[in-house]
């Protein structure tokens, strides 16, 4: 399946790997195997899908908890309450094997965390969204020492 040969210039010393399939499968037994994985191709998306859906519930869960720890009491209680409640039902919805149910409650905690999220930054000296600054704003200027080391190179190329 894969050969592969590296040679040391410098030694010229040479190594090789040879990689073959080896199997005991018969080509019935190998058919068999390609037609059930055919076969089974949409039962494994809807899987793979639920698995991706209650991985993603578990992270946006996980963010959502350490943000409220981490605001405290600026969340105001019915706002803390709601991202609470949907935390609890997102946990529920986790152990279903419907996908949709599952984005349906990470919807819902992502909306509660918006709410939130925009009632911190709207509180009198919260930090503000970062809107961008012209190029070179707030670059350091002048003086300093920074150790820099002007020098100049040519780039060859080897024949």
């Amino acid at each position: 399946i894969l050969h592969v040969m590296a040679k040391d210039k410098a030694t010229s010393k040479s190594q090789k790997i040879k990689i073959e399939a080896t199997t005991n499968l018969n080509k019935d037994e190998v058919e068999r195997m390609v037609k059930d994985s055919e076969k089974f191709a949409d039962e494994d998306k809807k899987r793979k899908a639920v698995i991706e859906a209650r991985n993603e519930a578990d992270s946006l869960a996980y963010r959502a908890e350490k943000t409220l720890a981490d605001a405290g009491d600026k969340v105001p209680a019915a706002q803390k309450t709601k991202i609470e409640t949907a935390i609890k039902n997102l946990r529920e919805m986790q152990s279903s094997d419907d996908a949709n149910r599952i984005r349906q409650g990470i919807t819902e905690l992502t909306q509660a965390l918006s709410e939130a999220a925009s009632h911190l930054y709207q509180q009198p000296g919260a930090p503000q969204p970062d809107m961008g600054e012209p190029a070179g704003a707030g670059a350091k200027t002048g003086g300093g020492n920074d150790n820099v080391v002007d020098a100049e190179y040519k780039v060859q190329e080897d024949k």
